[in-house]
Formats: C-alpha cells, structure tokens, sequence
C-alpha cells in the first residue's frame, strides 16, 4: 500500500553506472532497502555519490530506473580524505538543494559530515526530516584507524555521533537493534527495524534433520575488516581442524566470503596455522543467486563480528534454513532472541566457537528446534514487511507538526 509520499533517501552510498545503462550499481546491498521503499511512496529519489568515469564501484547491488530516481551527488573515495569531502560539500548541497522542493520528506542516514549538513539544508527550507542510524559510528570507525591516527578518529567518531543524537531529539528517527534505540532514546519518534533484505522466495524453510556431510561447512559473510574480527576465523578453522582429528572424522570446513582490509593477513594467518585446508577465502560474492547459493550449500552460519548492530546475514541464514552460531554483540542477542534462534558465543572466543559449533553436528534436535524458530522469525521481518513499516513511520512523522522545520 502506498503512502502517498514523494520521499527522499540519503546515505553515503557510492555508486557507478548500471549493467546496460540500466540505473546503477552500488557498493552496499543496503540499496536493496532503500529500494524497497518505492513500493510503499508514490515516488523515491536515491541520493548518492558517483563514482568518475573510469572509476571502479564494486558492483555489490543494483539500482534499477524503474524502481527510483537517482540523483548523482559529487564523488569521494573515503571520508578519511578530509580535502576530498570538504570539496565535494559545495556541490552537493547545490544538488540537494535544487530537488527539495520536489519532495515531501527526506530519509536521511548518518552520522556523517555530509548527512549533517544535508539535514540542515533540508530542515531550514521545513521540509520533514527524518533521520536513520545503521551503526554506532565510533564502535565502527575506531578499529578502522591505525594505532597512530586513532586518537584523532575516535574524536571524530565520537564528535559527529553526538551531532547526530542531538540532531535525533528533533526528528523522528529509524534504527536497527536495542543498542542503537538506547542510544537514541530522546528521539520524539523513535522506531527499531531489522533493514532486512529478505524476500519470501529467499525463505526455504528447510529441516536441518535430514543429516549433515561427513564434512560440514560453516559459512561466513561479511567484510573482512577489524570491527569483523576476521582473523578469529583461521583459528577457529584450525580448531575444528584439531577436534576433527581427535575425533577421527573428516570434521569441519569454513567458507569466508567477503573482502576487505584484512583478506590478506587473514589469508596469512591461515597459512600460519596450517588451515589452508580448512578455510576458504572466495572473495566478496555479490549480493543476489551467488550469495544465496553459498548460503543453499552451507551447513551453518558462523559470525564473529567485534560490533554489530542487527547483521543482515543473521537473516539471510535464517531464511536459508541454516543454524546460527554468533557472537553476543550489539543487537545480535535480541535478533536471535536471546539464544532461541541461534546459539550466542562470547566475542573474540575461539575455543567457544568450536564448541558451539560441534554442539550442532552433535544434536539434530537442536539444529531443528534453532532453525523453526528463526524461520518464524525471519517471515514477519522480510525487506517488504519492514520497507513497509519504515515507510508508514515516515507518513505518519509527515503529518506532526513540526517534524522537520528549523527551530
């Protein structure tokens, strides 16, 4: 059902020209949220960075014409690139600008320099404004930075998340996951959503009972980068490796699919530990049928992450009929319920995680009782059910007075 709406969407998102001119590529499978909202608004318009003739976008996701209008807003590699960004500042906001009037409220995701200043613009012409946070931007950001740059980033960091909370006790606000909710508690309309990228064909529903190989995998999906704890991976896989070969049975193979800062030192570090054999490094698999194939091949789902608002590989497992083991971090316990839908380990655990995962091969009633109920889960938080409920949060936010207005 639509609202009615003509919305705008901003999040620093990087884009590149579309498969045969056919709208655009995007760096993050977010796009597919984003998009999704266009079956409940009467028109969407996607703001976002492209990248230059020539330059390269990792085709993760795509943006088609006919789901939403993208307006191109100058382009930056990194918000590390400080020169860069404040170049790109200017321009944008003459871009935003000329399509405000256009518009009956705007989505804008932060925290970020260019959100702040997009939400000021937005807010001093009363346009409705309605803010959304995906992470905790200093739990991301700081173990991004080297040892050298990190006093100055988690300033940073920690200086643009308080503009935004207190841009939040002004504008209706959408986040994912208990944390973020508490963070941003004073909002005068707050809402707390998976951003869930599930569709109902994605979700198989298959029993788990039916056995598993003789060698089981375990995937993994995500980027490798330091808030991922990604090298935890080649220690778990040596672990397996270890229980195997005291059980005598061929045992476990990991399967990491993703990239990132780390893919090198983790592959490193596999080599290290005499785990070639036992881990996988694929390599980023764009998001669509690779990805779900990876998840249709796997066994289980191993997350590991250091930090984690509401992951949307818990999702994708879940509708992939895949028992979960995750660590206890940011809105993972809520998600899988506390432990009902996915057994919770300790961050930075390898010995936990090993376990955890021989406690699945071991008992076919757990992997069932796990699977049934993150299957109901996951069919009451699909990408329409909860595009939908983002879009009706808006609506609603639209008719309060005043919801976006400079005060």
């Amino acid at each position: 059902m639509s609202t009615g709406l003509r919305l705008g969407v901003y999040a620093d998102l990087r884009y590149g020209p579309g498969p045969d001119g056919d709208g655009v590529v995007c760096d993050s499978a977010f796009v597919r949220f984003i998009a999704a909202l266009g079956a409940h608004v009467d028109r969407l318009v996607v703001f976002g960075r492209l990248a230059e003739p020539g330059e390269r976008v990792a085709p993760v996701a795509v943006l088609r014409a006919d789901e939403a209008e993208f307006v191109a807003l100058p382009d930056y590699r990194s918000l590390v690139d400080v020169t860069a960004v404040a170049r790109a500042l200017g321009p944008s906001r003459a871009t935003w600008g000329a399509h405000l009037s256009e518009l009956d409220a705007i989505l804008i995701f932060g925290p970020h320099p260019m959100a702040l200043a997009l939400a000021s613009d937005a807010r001093s012409r009363d346009l409705p404004v309605i803010l959304g946070v995906r992470q905790y931007l200093p739990d991301y950001l700081i173990p991004r930075s080297s040892p050298l740059a990190r006093p100055m980033v988690a300033g940073i960091a920690h200086a643009l998340e308080r503009a935004w909370q207190r841009l939040a006790r002004r504008c209706p606000t959408v986040v994912t996951g208990p944390d973020l909710a508490r963070h941003y508690r004073r909002a005068p309309q707050l809402l707390d959503v998976p951003f869930s990228l599930v569709d109902d064909a994605h979700i198989v529903g298959r029993s788990v009972s039916r056995g598993w190989p003789e060698t089981a995998t375990a995937l993994s999906v995500g980027r490798l980068d330091p808030e991922k704890n990604p090298l935890l991976l080649a220690d778990i896989a040596a672990g397996l490796a270890g229980a195997a070969g005291r059980q005598g049975a061929p045992g476990w193979r990991l399967r990491a699919v993703g990239g990132g800062s780390m893919a090198g030192q983790l592959s490193d570090r596999r080599h290290d530990l005499g785990a070639d054999d036992h881990l996988d490094l694929p390599g980023p698999v764009p998001h669509g049928d690779a990805l779900w194939a990876d998840y249709a091949a796997a066994d289980a789902l191993l997350h590991v992450s250091f930090t984690e608002g509401q992951p949307q590989v818990l999702l994708e497992a879940m509708a992939a009929g895949l028992p979960i083991v995750a660590t206890a971090v940011g809105g993972v316990p809520a998600m899988l319920g506390e432990g009902e839908r996915g057994l919770l380990i300790p961050s930075g655990d390898c010995t936990a995680a090993v376990a955890a995962l021989e406690r699945l091969r071991a008992d076919p009633a757990l992997r069932d009782r796990l699977v049934e109920a993150a299957t109901r889960y996951v069919r009451e938080h699909t990408m329409n059910a909860e595009s939908g409920r983002v879009a009706a949060f808006v609506a609603e936010a639209v008719t309060r007075e005043p919801v976006g207005a400079a005060r």
